[in-house]
């Protein structure tokens, strides 16, 4: 989660590579895509969404990431999550449009 939080994509692609769980979640209940979307790291977001990280998860507040980037005012990464995500009303309805948003042909998108 410190990589996360810390911009440090490289470091992070390095952990997953040598098995560290992209999906962990923290004592609060967070996920790194709650640190990288509060820190307003647009890459590690769009690193953790192709990883199948969880964005629509709740930590322990009650917030999830795009909660998070809405609080600091991380407008870039608002906007990705508003583009992406939209109005979803479903998990599977999020997925699929966080995966048109990064290029990945509907056809291959589970819904």
């Amino acid at each position: 989660m410190w990589a996360a939080w810390s911009n440090s994509l490289r470091i992070l692609d390095l952990l997953v590579v040598h098995g560290a769980d992209p999906h962990a979640v923290n004592y609060m209940g967070a996920n790194a895509a709650h640190w990288a979307a509060a820190a307003g790291h647009l890459d590690v977001c769009v690193y953790l969404y192709e990883l199948g990280v969880d964005f629509l998860l709740t930590d322990r507040a009650g917030k999830t990431p795009m909660e998070y980037a809405a609080e600091y005012n991380r407008q870039d990464v608002l906007d990705w999550m508003l583009r992406a995500f939209g109005p979803a009303q479903s998990k599977d309805d999020i997925n699929y449009a966080a995966a048109a948003s990064v290029g990945t042909p509907a056809s291959k998108v589970n819904r």
